[in-house]
């Protein structure tokens, strides 16, 4: 439980070896990344050796994400236990499908820390993909196995005991997303959040968040975007640079106002999470 969360994502990309060409890889994708509807700011960090040439997000108060660039994959460390991936709600596979797609690709294997930075098989910035798949699957001792998530969603575990590397091709959110974009022609369909029967569309410039229960925006109206409160199953809508918290079942919970909502954990007389705000006196036990 105590081990991160990697991220594998193919690219066609083979000039690893060439600074001028990654250099110019590295910037043409953080400037997509820049661009996606929700990002915040990632920057080409060259400040260390050529190896370690990376994106960094300089923002990590939502997604922590640094991005490393081999021949034929990326390497996504996403700041989260590996154990994340794979919770039932919200976890942060819906986070890293958003960044497979920006990437340009469909699929990813996520993996245990052990099968990347904290193992030997990235000894270099120019392993290829096809080496680390054969250095997982030795140290596996079988073939990578696609990730069904139906058997994370039935497990009874309170932390899915799964294998420290899956190839997932996020088949389920595919299947979601063709059947809303057909539902709400009429809109761009920017995210399916984790969090509740919740749509993040987009039409004419403005952005909405739809209830899908109850077929009505949230705040009747347009939102300038939305945050998740950091790993609990809360979020809050954005207007007006004034933020108010709802539920995940998309009930409203305070006004807008100047906030920043955060989740704090406590193990003193046992464990409990609760939503503060810096802001303010505001606690909400959850």
């Amino acid at each position: 439980m105590g081990y991160d969360c990697s991220i594998m994502i193919r690219t066609n990309f083979r000039k690893r070896h060439d600074k001028e060409a990654t250099l110019k890889k590295l910037e043409e994708t953080a400037a997509i990344i820049n661009n996606a509807e929700g990002a915040k700011s990632y920057v080409v960090d060259t400040d260390d050796t050529f190896d370690q040439w990376c994106i960094r997000d300089i923002d990590d108060g939502h997604f922590f994400m640094e991005l490393w660039l081999h021949n034929g994959f990326w390497h996504m460390e996403t700041g989260f236990g590996y154990f994340q991936y794979f919770e039932k709600v919200h976890s942060i596979r819906r986070s890293v499908y958003e960044y497979v797609k920006l990437l340009g690709e469909m699929e990813a294997w996520p993996c245990d820390e052990r099968y990347s930075w904290n193992s030997d098989v990235l000894f270099g910035c120019c392993v290829k993909f096809e080496e680390w798949i054969a250095y997982c699957e030795k140290g596996l001792g079988k073939k990578i196995e696609k990730l069904d998530i139906r058997d994370v969603m039935n497990s009874k575990d309170q932390f899915y005991q799964g294998n420290l590397v899956y190839h997932d091709s996020f088949e389920d959110y595919h299947q979601k997303e063709k059947i809303y974009k057909e539902q709400y022609s009429d809109y761009d369909l920017l995210e399916i959040l984790d969090v509740g029967p919740l749509l993040y569309l987009k039409k004419d410039g403005k952005k909405y968040m739809l209830n899908t229960e109850t077929n009505s925006f949230l705040t009747g109206g347009s939102i300038d975007s939305y945050q998740i409160v950091d790993t609990c199953h809360y979020f809050t809508l954005i207007k007006n640079k004034k933020k108010a918290l709802f539920s995940n079942e998309g009930k409203q919970i305070t006004d807008f106002r100047d906030a920043h909502f955060y989740s704090k954990h406590e193990y003193e007389g046992g464990y409990h999470q609760s939503i503060r705000d810096l802001n303010s006196n505001f606690v909400l036990d959850i």
